[in-house]
């Protein structure tokens, strides 16, 4: 952490912190049981294809409603105290979705998910990088290796639930009562240490360098057009590589349930392991360099899987799919944080209007593609998209570069002055 803070402070940023990273963990867990019990939800409905895919993009309409309001008030209030709030809301989302008594309700479920659920991790991340300042970068990864961490035990998870013989709405409602938990720890951290709370509002702001700029500001810097454009692609290829997986598995392949589980298992295994492995690398390599590495690698091993048709190489490919795509998020994120220090919140806000927006455009485009072309199609186009990213994250290191070597230049000629005078 940052030696501004007061050593009392630190104790209170670090049971912060655990806090975060256990929502985070439990985010994973309940965004991801989904892809398990997808099947039964279907049955139990008795819906299409093209039925889930409308109901799943309120997700992404929620995502995007949030990001933009959070990006409009965040830096402007206490970031953990919006914390608990959204987690609120968070926990009424995951508990409806156990208790929906009727199809319908499950869109409203959906939007207050999609917008409670990207609220949080948009505001987890920025409270991370208001933290640990510099280290921002390893932190945020240990932050998405928790959610990676979720993901593993979401599946595995359901897949339990299901194996007991109790009905697949459960695997919700005791998820619920875990993050009521987290959230009660949460507010006790936040309502006990008021002084240390307000304190990391002050450092954060003193961070600012110059005037705040505009949303319209933000929007004219080619570091947020690429990182939305790099992100959009991203999340799709995360959505297309695990939202389907299993019952493309069950239905196509004949696969059996357990390695249907394993497979989404070890795509999430993948990304947990990229996420607490690839920060040991950046002191060697930037971090953008190395997810464009990571993500070639990864897209071209799961796409030959994906191609071969066979059960036990698609679940060793999606785990380095999962590799591939494990860092890409919080690189991303942290990069934009970066680039404008003291304004994290809106910073990673716009890092997540990307996340929001595919959401909503790859629920209704993979529905369409598995209607129009099967299901296959649309899981051989995750790897594709991985390198569509490719040339806008490139971009953005060619951005960071210039802005270094302008802060250099601009070093040198600030103490050729002063020797001068």
């Amino acid at each position: 952490m940052d030696t501004q803070f007061l050593l009392k402070d630190k104790r209170t940023y670090t049971i912060l912190t655990i806090s975060i990273f256990l929502i985070e963990f439990l985010y994973g867990v309940a965004g991801t049981v989904w892809s398990v019990l997808l099947p039964y939800l279907m049955s139990y409905y008795n819906k299409s294809v093209t039925d889930i895919g409308a109901a799943t993009s309120l997700f992404g309409i929620g995502s995007i409603i949030s990001v933009l309001l959070l990006m409009y008030v965040l830096d402007k209030f206490t970031k953990p105290r919006v914390l608990c709030l959204i987690v609120v809301f968070f926990l009424a989302a995951t508990l409806l979705q156990g208790l929906a008594p009727a199809f319908m309700i499950l869109p409203i479920a959906y939007f207050m998910f999609g917008s409670s659920a990207m609220a949080m991790d948009t505001v987890n991340a920025a409270i991370i990088v208001d933290i640990y300042g510099n280290k921002s970068k390893t932190y945020v990864n240990l932050l998405h290796g928790m959610f990676g961490l979720g993901s593993i035990s979401g599946p595995l998870y359901a897949q339990f639930i299901i194996g007991n013989g109790l009905q697949w709405n459960m695997a919700y409602i005791f998820a619920s009562f875990a993050i009521g938990l987290i959230l009660l720890l949460l507010a006790i951290v936040v309502i006990t240490n008021k002084g240390a709370i307000n304190r990391l509002r002050i450092a954060s702001s003193a961070k600012k360098t110059g005037k705040e700029l505009t949303i319209k500001q933000f929007f004219a810097r080619k570091e947020v057009v690429f990182s939305i454009i790099a992100i959009f692609f991203l999340m799709g290829a995360q959505n297309l590589a695990n939202g389907w997986i299993v019952k493309y598995m069950k239905e196509n392949l004949m696969a059996s349930a357990m390695i249907s589980t394993l497979t989404i298992t070890f795509f999430f295994v993948g990304v947990t392991l990229s996420r607490f492995t690839a920060p040991l690398l950046y002191k060697k390599i930037d971090s953008l360099k190395l997810l464009l590495i990571l993500l070639s690698v990864g897209s071209i091993i799961i796409f030959a899987a994906y191609m071969s048709d066979n059960v036990y190489l698609i679940a060793i490919g999606s785990l380095f799919g999962g590799y591939g795509l494990g860092t890409a998020t919080p690189v991303v994120i942290a990069n934009l944080c970066a680039v404008f220090p003291g304004q994290s919140g809106r910073a990673a806000s716009f890092a997540f209007i990307g996340m929001g927006i595919s959401a909503v455009v790859f629920s209704f485009l993979g529905a369409a593609i598995i209607s129009t072309f099967g299901m296959k199609t649309a899981i051989v186009l995750a790897p594709v998209l991985m390198l569509t990213s490719a040339p806008f994250i490139n971009n953005l290191i060619k951005l960071n570069r210039k802005r270094e070597k302008e802060e250099m230049d601009f070093a040198i000629t600030s103490e050729l002055e002063s020797v001068n005078n």
